[in-house]
């Protein structure tokens, strides 16, 4: 194989295309070399594709996993709820700060805003501002789904109404 023919198939390797007169002095195996390489570079390519195509699926699909778990319905009353129903419910409270939260109950009495958690020792801006919508004042403690919770509202008004 001589310098023109192998700079041909790089060139062609690389996407380039052949001029006429650099083809005319190939020889039919030398262009049968070529379309292989031609041939491996484009399987190669739908290869490299399909993959990223597939880790960008699998990405979405755990994506929409952990969106799913995240929206799952779970409130806590800061005023009645156990240590263990704090943990559970709250992002970013473990079993010290769950209890820091129930001794400061039992010390100054009942919540009267969710920003008075700012005064529990380990509870600060960030972990409020996460759980502000799982916390209530009044109210039962759920922890659940919240189509369960919605089933559990409507019996509740049924058995009420009857």
């Amino acid at each position: 194989m001589n310098i023109c023919q192998k700079i041909l198939i790089a060139a062609l390797t690389l996407g380039l295309t052949a001029s006429p007169l650099a083809l005319a002095k190939t020889s039919d195996t030398e262009k049968a070399k070529i379309e292989k390489v031609k041939a491996h570079k484009v399987s190669t390519s739908a290869a490299i594709k399909d993959k990223k195509s597939k880790e960008k699926a699998k990405a979405k699909s755990k994506a929409k996993k952990k969106a799913q778990i995240t929206t799952s319905y779970k409130m806590v009353n800061i005023n009645k709820a156990t240590k263990q129903q704090l943990v559970s419910v709250l992002s970013g409270i473990g079993e010290k700060k769950a209890k820091a939260i129930v001794d400061y109950r039992n010390k100054h009495g009942a919540f009267k805003s969710a920003n008075d958690l700012l005064k529990v020792k380990g509870i600060g801006k960030k972990i409020l501002a996460k759980n502000k919508t799982k916390i209530s004042l009044k109210g039962k403690t759920v922890v659940g789904h919240s189509d369960k919770v919605k089933k559990a509202k409507s019996s509740k008004k049924k058995l009420v109404a009857k």
